[in-house]
């Protein structure tokens, strides 16, 4: 059975690289296919027949699609689950981890969308303070629990690569750590790990 992954994205950064990153750290192969936003590709019957909602990313595996990158990458670390990138189901830990993941997924990733909107897409300096000190609470509540661990679920996991995403899409929009010492050297430490580095460093 092939381990190649077909990864459909718009650009390098957008959220298939927490699919990539993964997929880094698993040592899948991935055959990227970029799709030309301004073009429309993503909106055509050949993506459409990958991922109906027209969104990126999407991946096709061994002739099986799935789109939403959440729940990619949960696929993903269940079916290789001898990575122990996830916390399984009679773990210790399981609730916890399935929390900071959607908290990850849904909460932080709303919060954080807007800034990316307003620096970079409809450039306003106003609303663009205005949701980055929206979205303060909750870098407050990451930085308190990241006081004293290295990984918000004891190892690293799959909630670390979409925290880790959050957090360098925030940091690209001009938000400061200073004030979060906790949450910057959790910053500091995903930033380092070799799979994730191409996220970082585009």
């Amino acid at each position: 059975m092939s381990t190649g992954i077909d990864l459909y994205s718009f650009i390098h950064f957008d959220r298939g690289s927490r699919v990539r990153w993964l997929a880094n750290e698993l040592g899948l192969t991935i055959n990227e296919h970029r799709l030309d936003a301004r073009a429309g590709e993503h909106k055509g019957a050949a993506y459409r027949a990958v991922n109906p909602t027209g969104l990126v990313p999407a991946i096709v595996q061994n002739g099986v699609t799935q789109f939403d990158s959440a729940a990619i990458c949960l696929s993903l670390a269940e079916a290789h689950r001898e990575a122990k990138l996830a916390i399984f189901e009679g773990e210790s830990g399981r609730g916890e981890f399935l929390s900071w993941y959607f908290f990850a997924a849904s909460t932080l990733d709303a919060a954080t969308y807007p800034l990316m909107v307003y620096k970079m897409f409809q450039p306003d300096p106003a609303m663009l303070e205005a949701s980055t000190q929206r979205l303060m609470t909750h870098l407050a509540a990451l930085d308190r629990r990241m006081l004293d661990r290295d990984w918000v679920c004891g190892r690293f996991t799959i909630a670390d690569i979409l925290l880790g995403h959050g957090l360098e899409l925030q940091r690209r929009c001009d938000v400061n750590f200073a004030e979060f010492p906790a949450l910057a050297a959790y910053h500091a430490r995903l930033k380092s790990r070799p799979a994730g580095v191409g996220l970082f460093a585009n």
